[in-house]
């Protein structure tokens, strides 16, 4: 099946690059009028460049009922899908994909169910119910920061191990991934979401109309994300300043995760993938139930249930992180990549 979406998006590409209507909408078009020929390398790296902004679907004079059938959102979402499992290692993890929910949750209930044990074996029971300012008889902050460690361990070197494999598959080498200039560019395009404009007017998303709604979204996850991690790597002096820089990422996270719910929930379904979707859907609603479960700890410290909100929260987080090279998460890697090779391309040309 993935061999099929390749040629089929290697077609709608040449097709494309021969009109070239959309000259200029977004760094995809740049990178197909670089080429005159797509290989699969080729079609990977431009299924990740492409952010699924879908002004190109709502132009292109060639869509259904034409017989061209153009829909280049759709087809670069399932090569893009593609290569989230052809470079999952250990490759037999590539199952993880087609089963994200059951993934998430049955690592949600195990993490759960840790908590408590632990918090059982500490005799800490009664402070999961009682109110409490302090969750370290919960949890220690020896486990909490050993166990943290462990796991971002775990998710930085499975994300290595991807991203060099997807790096190598869309002609790369690897010092290639040591150009500074490039590097600074292509964080200067994760960080200020420079292709979430579509051609100047935002995204057609989750409509025709173009809008910036995702241009507000995906920075308030982002960024809530971000604030969110390092003001908890104190733990468990948590200060009130950190606190508030906590309860505000989380409220972040909440926020912009709750508007890509909704707009997912409402978006025009014809330039989707539904497997995409079966990855988007549980990796959103994990951050927004940390987004949620955070800022409830944050207000009910000191309150009955605070300890019990946290031991969730915590079962959450740790759901995030184990689940990130098998899921959505990964994206992070190899869109990054593909805009570091866009801008490689950039700097050749």
């Amino acid at each position: 099946m993935a061999d099929n979406h390749v040629k089929e998006a290697a077609r709608q590409l040449t097709i494309c690059n021969a009109c070239r209507y959309c000259e200029g909408y977004c760094a995809v078009w740049d990178a197909m009028e670089r080429r005159t020929e797509f290989y699969k390398k080729d079609v990977d790296y431009m299924a990740n460049l492409c952010h699924d902004c879908r002004e190109c679907l709502y132009v292109c004079p060639f869509t259904e009922p034409h017989e061209f059938s153009l829909n280049i959102p759709k087809v670069l979402a399932e090569v893009r899908y593609d290569t989230y499992k052809e470079n999952t290692k250990p490759s037999f993890a590539a199952l993880a994909f087609d089963n994200s929910w059951a993934l998430s949750l049955a690592v949600v209930f195990a993490s759960v169910l840790g908590i408590l044990a632990i918090a059982y074996e500490n005799g800490a029971m009664s402070l999961l119910v009682l109110p409490v300012s302090n969750f370290s008889g919960i949890m220690s902050a020896a486990f909490v920061r050993y166990s943290s460690l462990l796991v971002y361990a775990f998710v930085i070197i499975l994300w290595s191990i991807e991203g060099l494999s997807y790096w190598k598959s869309i002609g790369e080498s690897y010092h290639g991934a040591l150009n500074v200039r490039a590097t600074y560019a292509a964080l200067k395009d994760v960080f200020l979401h420079r292709f979430f404009r579509g051609g100047g007017a935002g995204c057609n998303y989750p409509g025709e109309k173009a809008g910036r709604a995702r241009l507000l979204a995906h920075p308030l996850v982002i960024f809530g994300f971000l604030i969110a991690l390092f003001s908890f790597l104190p733990y468990p002096n948590l200060t009130t300043y950190i606190e508030i820089a906590y309860g505000t990422g989380c409220a972040m996270l909440f926020a912009g995760t709750a508007m890509l719910l909704y707009m997912k929930l409402v978006s025009n379904k014809v330039p989707s993938y539904k497997r995409m979707n079966s990855l988007d859907y549980p990796f959103t609603i994990m951050l927004n139930l940390t987004g949620i479960t955070g800022v409830a700890m944050v207000l009910d410290t000191g309150h009955p249930f605070a300890g019990l909100i946290f031991a969730i929260h915590m079962a959450i987080i740790f759901t995030v992180f184990v689940t990130a090279p098998y899921g959505k998460f990964v994206h992070l890697v190899f869109r990054y990549e593909a805009l570091l090779k866009n801008r490689i391309e950039e700097q050749m040309t």
